[in-house]
């Protein structure tokens, strides 16, 4: 008796984690099966948010000061030439944000954005001022780096994604 009851166990799990698979995927796809370029944040409440930034700033070696607003993170859609990447918004003093850019490769500015800055920053045109920086670790050439800022306080936004390894 103790084999059937396990293995009827063992098929109720197996059908309510096929169907809690089979809603999550509904919830994110269309009519046409496509998933949803979610803008929502990663995570759910302020401090798992707050946590999954930390994390993901670590990982790129990026330590915010004190004073920056808790970050915002989202998911970059996907694309082909990069195996993850997130987007983070905040607010820090202007001269932090210069400092962040400095460590990075030195701002500059940014009149007009490349069709990948622009996909990665989540606009389509600066705004007016904006400094732009970009780079890669010195130690992790995969991981890029993209700082757009304008504005005191400065309204940032920062890409972190990682290249395919060639």
């Amino acid at each position: 008796m103790t084999i059937g009851r396990t293995r009827a166990s063992a098929v109720r799990a197996a059908v309510m984690l096929t169907g809690v698979a089979v809603l999550a995927a509904g919830c994110f796809a269309d009519s046409t099966g496509r998933e949803h370029e979610d803008d929502d944040p990663v995570g759910g409440s302020d401090t798992e948010i707050s946590a999954e930034a930390e994390d993901v700033l670590e990982r790129y070696g990026i330590a915010l000061p004190d004073s920056a607003s808790t970050p915002q993170l989202e998911l970059l859609p996907e694309n082909a030439g990069r195996e993850e990447g997130y987007r983070l918004s905040f607010t820090m003093g202007q001269e932090e944000a210069e400092q962040l850019c400095t460590g990075i490769n030195g701002p500059g500015p940014a009149a007009s954005l490349t069709e990948s800055d622009a996909e990665v920053l989540g606009v389509e045109e600066p705004p007016e001022g904006a400094r732009l920086c970009f780079g890669s670790r010195p130690d992790h050439g995969q991981q890029q780096i993209r700082v757009l800022y304008a504005g005191d306080p400065a309204e940032v936004t920062l890409a972190l994604y990682l290249m395919p390894t060639r």
